[in-house]
This record gives C-alpha cells, structure tokens and sequence, in this order.
C-alpha cells in the first residue's frame, strides 16, 4: 500500500521540487517583475500535495505498526494461554514457558529492526542497478585504435555535414554544412543564436559525430583518428569558465604535465601572474566555486589555451561566449588570439552575437590574426560583407578602457557610476556584475579584508548555534489539538510496555499454582486481558503516529514556507555565494524542514511514550517493593548516559566521513560541470586518479567508522545487561535477607526489565533520529 501511494504521488513531488528550483535559478527575473508574492503563492500550493501525501503515510504508519504490535501481543498471549496445558500435563514449568517466551519476543525484536534495513536494501539495488548499467554502456565515439599523422599541416574541413543533438532529434542544427579552413588561417563564425555556431567546435573535438557527412583533418575522417591523439592536437577554450576545486598550479597545467616556467608563463601571457603572486600562497592557492568569484574564474580561463606546446598542435580553436547575460568577457583573449605563438596554427573564433547586425546572415570570416573581422566570406555563398560596428560593441571597447585602481575603502561608498567613471551604469546595477568588476582589478591585501573575514566566521559560528526546542513548539501550537489525541496514543502505548510484564508476571505466578482450577481461571483471566491489551495496542499506535504524523507534516509544510519566504528576502548577492547556489538551496527546503520534524514530533512522541513506561514501572514498583524500585530507577540514568555518549561518539566519526564524501563529490561534480574541458584535454585518467585518492581516504576513515560503531554498540549492551545483572543481585539479595517475597521479586523484576528493554530501544532510536 505504502509503494502504491508513492509512486501516484511521484509526479506531484517532482513538480514541487522544482518550483523553488526554478524560482531560486532566477531570482534576479523574479526581482526585477517583483513576483515575490506570486512565487510564495505557487510554492505554498505545490505543497499541499506534499502534505496530503505525508497524512497518508502517517496513516499507513500508524495502522502498520498498530497492527504489527497488536499481532505481537496477541501472539504473547496465545502463547501463555498454549503453556497453561503444558504445566497442566506436566510437560514444562513456568520457568521454561518464561525462557521460551523471552527467546521468542527478543528474536522478534531483533527481527523488527532489521526489517527496517529493507528500504534501504532495496534503495541499494535500484542504486547498484544504475551503477552496472553506466559502468556496462560503452561509447560509440571512443577509438583507441584509430590512426595517427604523421605530419599535421592543420587543414579543417566540413563535407555536406548534417547533425542534430541527440536529445532533439527532430530539430537539424546543421544541414549540408561545408567550411574549409586552411592552415594557418583564423576563421570567425558569425550568425544569429541558434544558427548553429557552437555546433562546430564540438564536431571538431568528436564530442559528437555528424549524423551525416565528414570532418576531415588534412582530408581524413577524424573518425579514423586516434581519439586522444586528435584532441591533444586542439587548443580549445569553451564558453564557460572551467576552474577545478584543485591548486592554481593543477588548473593552468590541467591535462598535461609543464613546469613551472611554463606555468608562469602561461600565467603572464594571460595578464593573471600578478594577480596570483599577490595571493598568501601564490600558485599552490585552492580554488575552485568557494575560493574564487565568477570574475576571477573568467581571469583563469584562458590559462589553459598557452601552456600548451603550440608548435606541436595543429588545430587551435577559440569560442567565445554569445549569451546577452554575460556582460563580462575576458579582455586578454584577443591579444591571446594575436599571440605570434598561436599564429602558427588554424583559429576557428566566435565572436559575442552584438559585434554584427543582427539581420545578416551567419557568415565565415577568414582574415590573417593582425586583422580579425576582415575581408569576410559568407556561408550561403554571396558576396555582401558583414557590417562591423565596433564602437557599438562593450567586448571590442574594454580592453581600451583606461586601469582603474579601485581602493578597498572606497569600493564600498562608490558605484562606479558617476561622471568620472568610464564603467556603464547598466553594468552597475547588477549586484553579481558589479561585484565582478570591482574585484577584477589588482590590489594588494588590507585590513578591512581581515576584519569582512572575521564577521563572515562570527556570522557562521552564530548560525551554526541550534535553535531553541521551545522554538519548534511554538510553531506548532495551531496543531495543539493533534499534539493532545498523539499524547494520549503514546501514553497508552508507553504504559503498556510495564502493565503487559506485570501480567506476564501475573500468568508465571499462577503457573505454579496446583489448584488446576485457579490455574485455569488465573491465566485465561489474564490472558485474555493481553488480547484485550493487544487491540487497544492498535489503537493507541494510530493516535500516536497519525496524529504525531499530521502534526508534523503541518510543521514541515509551515517551515518550509517560512524558509522559502525568508530566502526570497535576500540580496541578490547573497545567491551568487557557493552556499546558496539554487541546488543548495533547493535541497534545504527539502531536507532541512523534514529534519525539523524529526528532531520534534518524533522525538516528542518517543518522550511521551518513554515517560509513559518510566512513570506506570516507577509506580508498580513502589507498589510492590520500594527497595527494588529505587535500585532499578537508578539504572535508567545509566542507560540514558551511555546512549547520548553513543550518539555524540557516531556524530563526532559521521561528521569526518561526510566531508570526505564531499570532498569525493566535488571532484565528480567538477569534472561533469567542465566535461568539455576533460574531454577536450583527455584528462578522465587524471579525474579518475583524484577521485580514487579521496576514496582511499574514505576507506580508511570508514574502518575506523565502522570500529567506532560497533565499540559504541557493544559498551550500550555492556551497560545493558549490567544493569539487569545488577537488578538481578539485588533482587536475591533482598529475597535472602526477607525484605521481599519470590512472587513480589518476580513481578518487579519482569516490569523493569521490560522497561528497561524498551527505553533502551527508544534511546538508540532517539539518537538516530537526531
């Protein structure tokens, strides 16, 4: 039941997923229109599927397990009504019916937590199954036995090439493509978005291959080509920054193994060496989205282009970015481009879409370097010459802007936009813009960086600070009345742990009777007050857990509305931070207000129930011995101790494991967000090198994990039974010296073992749920 209901609901789930996504990716279009409203209210609908979806696994809950400890009671009973006729025809006595009983509820207990494993075994096999199919798939592009030149003179040619992407294959990018570029010779694609000109570059590398016709090098088919051969012969550059979450040395160097003159080098000709030598560690800095701004991953792009030993490459291509929201380029491209070491090679350049009117159609420049845009020919085959309006284009006029010296103490009062600023104040009023370009220029480390430092720490040490429990009660105080019918569920539930040993207690009494007809009397009677006990059992569970359920879920859906509303009132600087990227984001409206819940209307329900069982055990015992009560009110503390020292000693090892993975993902994740610049550079060797060193770390830090895990599981059970072993001594301690009777020993041993038993439980379940 519980699967029927979540795969209807999977669609309803998805679409609330991604309508924060969506609204968090663009926030500064949100901003702008002012749809903040409008985005709380589409938000706020989407999760009353959600809620309805989490009320119904609340019922499920409830009913499940209501039943499940129903049946279990009821089974206890039939059991002990089953022994009766045993004692009756002499064939056991109540002490083997007890020992009986006990191997049969503590196997049943231990069969009860790991069926809670299933989900994820079951977890594990979807994954594992996702696993061997993508290790398993095999790539139609990869020749490892292709050819290789001999001598490369650095023809490019297109051939009648038609080509559609994959996932659109309906929709033709090129149709009868020719274009030849002859060695030496720098070519600049031009044409309208969507004409097809980021097509090109990737035929070129074989990121993918042309549905129909050829690309060939010094007329072979690159796909007779040695892969990693022919992509070591292209300089390529693509339109997003690639920058590793690895040192500036590895980043410049990536794909290759250079020196560090070469890497020096690399880094002058860029205009980026005094930007580095300014930082604490120089070239040996990590960077990566949390070390470096946008402005300075767009410095380090080109660092990859002239590492390279371009008298060897043939081919060397250039892309430039054509999209209207990227109002920043890199100004030392062009005087890369000019470089006299790449005009030794064939250059395919796309210029940004402004540089030429709009109305011509796409064309094939192909001037010398000194003199790029000149002298055009034209795709479809006429004769009309592309209009240049150079002073129309920001790209062509930035790099004739004069150096401007932008003090930190001054950044913070100007904004750039006045009379004597050469920057546009369109450009200004964008926060991420404006952050960029006020960080691009040199400058040298000051006070007021240290102390921005100090604030951003101060800041992040008082979030980290947990919020106060009266705090989450408070929001759920519109749902006091679920909170009142789950209280009386868990009480009633808590109070049968004691009352059910008391009655066993009751049974095992009467089984040494020999009055064969109060045997009789004595353990029907009783026995049919478990069964009674076992219905009401399914009752309490569904008070419990479905109201304690609805309570949450209403607390989840509010918190998650307040988060979200508390997200749109920020800045839109506080989203280009690597902490609030919209997938972070996304993934905290999603988590972080589940785990609200746990950590209050579960662990209130878990309190209620256990409170329940201490206080109902508390007053049998006193009832019956107050000597034995006391002994065995002193062991709870114990058990608590040595629970909460179980889960700071798993959190302290679990925080360690997580960050390695962390750690392990980026380098995944990096090398996925720049899958153009592995490919291109042939280096999944070295992302694969990488991420097998983190996972080494993982392994070994896992070990002593798993260690950690089991020592804190065995000292609990240490305690565990020590506590009974010591409830037991002084139980025939007391007995011996006359202070209680066998019988009164009995029943006081059997409720605070029970409670014992299950407050234990509860312990290790409190801790995995905080």
């Amino acid at each position: 039941m519980h699967e029927l209901k979540t795969h209807a609901c999977l669609p309803g789930l998805c679409s609330i997923s991604m309508c924060p996504c969506n609204a968090l990716s663009y926030t500064r279009t949100l901003y702008a229109f002012t749809n903040e409203t409008l985005a709380k209210y589409s938000y706020a609908t989407s999760l009353q599927a959600t809620l309805r979806y989490g009320i119904l696994i609340s019922l499920v809950q409830g009913l499940g397990l209501g039943f499940t400890y129903g049946l279990a009671i009821c089974s206890c009973a039939l059991q002990l009504w089953v022994g009766r006729f045993l004692v009756k025809d002499h064939k056991a006595h109540g002490g083997e019916i007890v020992t009986a009983l006990f191997a049969v509820i503590l196997s049943g207990l231990g069969l009860n937590q790991a069926a809670t494993n299933f989900y994820s075994f079951d977890q594990g096999r979807i994954a594992a199954y996702r696993l061997y199919e993508m290790i398993s798939r095999s790539s139609s592009t990869v020749n490892q036995d292709g050819n290789s030149l001999v001598a490369v003179q650095g023809n490019i040619e297109f051939r009648n090439v038609y080509f559609s992407y994959l996932s659109r294959p309906e929709i033709p990018i090129l149709s009868g493509f020719y274009l030849t570029v002859p060695a030496k010779k720098t070519v600049a694609l031009v044409g309208r978005n969507g004409s097809g000109k980021s097509s090109i570059i990737p035929l070129m590398e074989r990121f993918y291959d042309p549905t129909l016709g050829e690309v060939l090098l010094d007329g072979e088919n690159i796909k007779n080509l040695k892969l990693e051969w022919l992509r070591s012969q292209i300089g390529l550059v693509t339109q997003e920054p690639a920058l590793l979450s690895l040192s500036i040395i590895d980043n410049i160097s990536y794909g290759r193994d250079a020196t560090l003159d070469q890497i020096e080098e690399a880094a002058k000709i860029a205009h980026a060496h005094t930007f580095i030598s300014s930082l604490e560690k120089g070239y040996e800095t990590q960077v990566g989205r949390a070390e470096l701004l946008k402005c300075e991953e767009a410095a380090k792009l080109p660092r990859r282009m002239p590492v390279r030993n371009y008298t060897e490459t043939a081919a060397f291509q250039v892309e430039k970015d054509s999209s209207a929201g990227h109002s920043y380029q890199e100004p030392s491209s062009p005087k890369m481009v000019k470089s006299p070491s790449l005009q030794r090679v064939p250059c395919i350049f796309r210029p940004p879409d402004g540089m030429f009117n709009s109305q011509e159609s796409p064309k094939v420049l192909s001037p010398p370097p000194e003199k790029m845009m000149e002298n055009s020919l034209p795709l479809d085959g006429t004769d009309k010459e592309p209009s240049i309006r150079r002073q129309d284009s920001f790209e062509m006029r930035l790099p004739e802007l004069p150096k401007i010296d932008v003090h930190p103490e001054h950044r913070h009062t100007s904004n750039g936009s006045g009379p004597e600023s050469p920057v546009s104040p369109l450009l200004t009023s964008d926060p991420k813009n404006e952050r960029s370009h006020s960080q691009t220029f040199s400058r040298p480390h000051s006070h007021s960086d240290d102390v921005l430092i100090k604030v951003k720490e101060a800041r992040d040490v008082k979030h980290r600070k947990e919020p106060p429990f009266w705090r989450l009660a408070k929001l759920s105080l519109a749902e006091w009345l679920y909170a009142v019918l789950g209280s009386i569920g868990a009480a009633i539930f808590g109070s049968f742990n004691p009352l059910l040993a008391y009655v066993i207690s009751l049974i095992v009494t009467a089984y040494y009777r020999r009055e064969e007809h109060r045997l009789r009397q004595d353990v029907d009677r009783w026995c049919l007050m478990i069964a009674i006990m076992g219905v009401v059992t399914v009752v309490a569970n569904f008070l419990q857990h479905f109201y304690f359920g609805i309570m949450g879920e209403k607390m989840t859906e509010r918190v998650r509305r307040m988060m979200f509303s508390a997200m749109l009132r920020n800045e839109v600087g506080w989203f280009d931070e690597e902490d609030n990227s919209a997938d972070t984001l996304s993934m905290r409206l999603a988590n972080d207000a589940t785990f609200v819940r746990a950590a209050f209307s579960n662990r209130l329900s878990i309190f209620i129930q256990d409170s329940a069982a201490v206080i109902v055990a508390v007053v049998i015992g006193m009832l019956l011995q107050w000597r034995l009560a006391l002994v065995a009110l002193a062991t709870l503390p114990v058990l608590a101790v040595s629970a909460f020292a179980q889960k700071l000693w798993l959190a302290g090892f679990s925080r360690g494991i997580q960050e390695m993975h962390r750690k392990a993902s980026l380098v995944l994740e990096d090398a996925v967000r720049n899958i153009y610049t592995v490919v291109a550079f042939c280096a999944g060797n070295k992302v694969m090198e990488l991420y097998r060193l983190q996972l080494k770390k993982i392994f070994k830090q896992s070990f002593v994990h798993g260690m950690a895990i089991g020592f804190g599981f065995g000292f609990s059970q240490f305690l565990l039974f020590a506590c009974n072993a010591l409830l037991l001594w002084y139980t025939a301690y007391s007995e011996k010296n006359l202070h209680v009777d066998f019988h009164t020993a009995l029943k006081e041993y059997m409720v605070f073992l029970f409670c014992n038993i299950c407050t234990g439980g509860a312990f290790w379940i409190g801790s995995i749920h905080t």
